[in-house]
């Protein structure tokens, strides 16, 4: 037995696969203990009258009878129209061996940063095992009005990824805006080689580590193994192992705006994978990334590339020189130095806001560098901080 979708599935290469497709999970608006909440749905549905305001839980779920053969009758019955499912499980929750958390963003009400969000994501490894080669890496489905008009790239020199369309979008028009995010924070490892010096002892430099690879992906091809989606990681073409064929780790990284460069071509439905790392993930370590997240909207496709880099690349919270760590409005001062090497070394919070931490210029903060940097200004006769831009 099958739905209307009926027929053979994709899943294999011959003509034995019948499936049942647009399977919906819904929970039900009564989920008081016991079963009076699930009979009562099942009474309706059976009877017609169910009007679907339940919680949807999950969606378009296909079921296939592998190789169950090509015509009636098959070897395994499938769900017909109208089956109800009651799922049950008597297995108890055990804390996962890792935990993830992103933090809810703040409000902001007006200005540049109205077009924009920041989200932070951490991940723990609770577990004994340590594991090597790891990745943090975000897959969006921007849908830029018409999905099937869309192009993405990525600028590598600062951490940029975006979906742009390629002309005129049949919802937006002419004025069609550009999305896309930038990397802010990125997994930290040991810089090999950059060593400091505080206090006759040796310590090691750690640096942020930025955007490894991008991919483009033609939806609704994502991938679709595990194999597959690191090979993506590493900056690897899935299909063959090897690298990409314009010699990168990026798919599209040329400029839009200036067209040079690699740019993505014949426009479709468009989805990214872009991947920071890769780091070795010991037992009890804790990593993180920061995004920013924006839109930009011009006259046209191409210019809402250009107020998207804007977006992204605004920071309103450093004033005047770099320095002021702590945010008190004192530039690079012993609490500036002490907030450093609390955070750095102590477990303290984080400067409040990343560009005044980046007192050597560049593009990383709160590092040995930094370190050094403030000590030299203050007690060794050293530059002061740049400006902030």
């Amino acid at each position: 037995m099958f739905g209307p979708a009926g027929g053979d599935h994709s899943a294999s290469g011959g003509d034995n696969d019948p499936f049942t497709d647009w399977i919906y999970w819904l929970y039900p608006v009564d989920s008081t203990p016991g079963d009076v909440g699930y009979q009562t749905r099942a009474a309706e549905i059976l009877a017609g009258t169910y009007d679907f305001g339940d919680e949807e839980t999950m969606a378009r779920t296909v079921l296939i009878n592998w190789n169950g053969g090509a015509a009636p009758p098959f070897n395994q019955s499938l769900p017909e129209p109208g089956t109800i499912f009651r799922l049950r499980t008597p297995k108890q929750l055990t804390p996962d061996t890792f935990t993830f958390t992103a933090a809810v963003p703040p409000t902001i009400t007006a200005g540049a940063e109205d077009l924009s969000i920041y989200s932070k994501y951490r991940i723990i490894n609770k577990s004994s095992n340590s594991y090597e080669g790891c990745f943090i890496s975000l897959w969006l489905d921007p849908d830029l009005g018409n999905a099937g008009d869309d192009f993405v790239g990525c600028d590598t020199l600062n951490d940029i990824f975006f979906c742009y369309n390629d002309g005129t979008d049949s919802e937006y028009g002419t004025r069609v805006p550009a999305f896309g995010g930038k990397l802010l924070e990125g997994p930290i490892v040991a810089s090999v080689g950059d060593i400091a010096y505080i206090n006759g002892q040796a310590i090691p430099d750690f640096k942020n580590l930025g955007m490894y690879s991008f991919f483009r992906l033609f939806n609704p091809a994502s991938p679709i193994s595990p194999r597959w989606t690191y090979q993506f990681m590493n900056g690897l073409d899935a299909y063959s192992g090897g690298p990409l064929e314009n010699g990168t780790r990026y798919s599209a990284p040329g400029d839009p705006v200036a067209g040079t460069g690699d740019l993505d071509t014949h426009s479709s439905n468009r989805s990214m994978l872009v991947s920071f790392g890769p780091f070795d993930f010991a037992p009890n370590d804790t990593q993180q990334i920061i995004i920013k997240l924006g839109v930009g909207q011009g006259d046209d496709a191409i210019s809402s590339v250009t107020k998207l880099r804007e977006v992204l690349n605004f920071d309103p919270c450093c004033i005047g020189i770099r320095g002021d760590i702590d945010g008190d409005g004192d530039d690079n001062s012993v609490i500036d130095l002490n907030y450093l090497v609390d955070y750095m070394f102590r477990g303290g919070p984080a400067p409040l806001c990343r560009v005044e931490a980046d007192l050597n210029f560049d593009g990383q903060f709160a590092t040995i560098l930094d370190l050094t940097f403030i000590i030299d200004d203050l007690y060794r006769g050293g530059p002061s901080p740049g400006g902030c831009y």
